[in-house]
């Protein structure tokens, strides 16, 4: 006999009289947005705008101004990334949810560095997004130290295989040069180097720095190109998501 499924759980209700909180869907695909609304369908969650473009998406954020905004990566005109960092300067207060179908740590690390407050497969469980946007919505911390953990257990090998290459290009090379030359050939700037290793923009200048003189480079281009030559930059994901 097969056992039914036991239906997906809503959290529980709100105090009476509380709002409930507004969210903005945006995918730039028809289908994916219906899904979407349909698991957000519970009476704690309102969803107040629907977007098919990161340029659409930012229109829509800066009009509504929701608590959440659950945002795809990949789409038209502008990307969800681009969206991501435009939508955290003029919307601080809205919580970003990115969505993607490639478990990629290049996207993770960049969504991190652009300001997301939660980061999440198209294939997870619909229980699993409506909790994150619940919680997103109560002003939890999503991606608190033990969360960032357990997201990167996926990324583990990709980076130590990363380390490993680097190791055996140049074994001089330290560990912290090793993130920022993984950083680097993942395309982020100084500051989201900062923000990610927790370091200051002088600091991660100066790793520069020694890292450019050990593998004798003299710029950011020609330390990418050093990486790809050693098989330390991992192939770029499909274009569509």
């Amino acid at each position: 006999m097969n056992k039914r499924k036991p239906p997906m759980e809503a959290p529980p209700p709100k105090p009476e009289g509380r709002r409930p909180i507004r969210v903005v869907i945006a995918d730039d695909h028809p289908v994916v947005r219906e899904g979407l609304r349909s698991v957000l369908s519970v009476p704690e969650i309102q969803v107040v705008g629907e977007a098919a473009s990161g340029a659409e998406a930012v229109q829509v954020v800066r009009r509504l101004k929701p608590d959440v905004v659950v945002l795809d990566i990949k789409m038209p005109k502008m990307d969800g990334l681009q969206a991501l960092r435009i939508i955290k300067e003029r919307c601080p207060k809205t919580a970003v949810l990115m969505l993607t179908n490639y478990d990629d740590p290049a996207f993770f690390m960049s969504a991190i560095a652009g300001g997301a407050a939660g980061y999440m497969l198209k294939g997870a469980p619909s229980q699993d997004l409506l909790d994150l946007v619940m919680g997103l919505g109560d002003g939890e911390e999503v991606l608190r130290p033990e969360k960032l953990l357990h997201l990167f257990q996926g990324l583990d090998k990709t980076q130590e295989g990363f380390y490993r290459s680097a190791r055996r290009a140049d074994p001089s090379l330290s560990a912290r040069e090793m993130d920022i030359l993984r950083l680097l050939a993942d395309g982020q700037k100084n500051q989201e180097m900062a923000r990610l290793l927790g370091l200051s923009i002088a600091t991660v200048k100066s790793h520069l720095y020694h890292l450019f003189r050990k593998i004798g480079v003299s710029d950011r281009t020609q330390a990418v190109l050093w990486a790809t030559r050693n098989g330390l930059v991992t192939p770029t994901p499909p274009s569509e998501d």
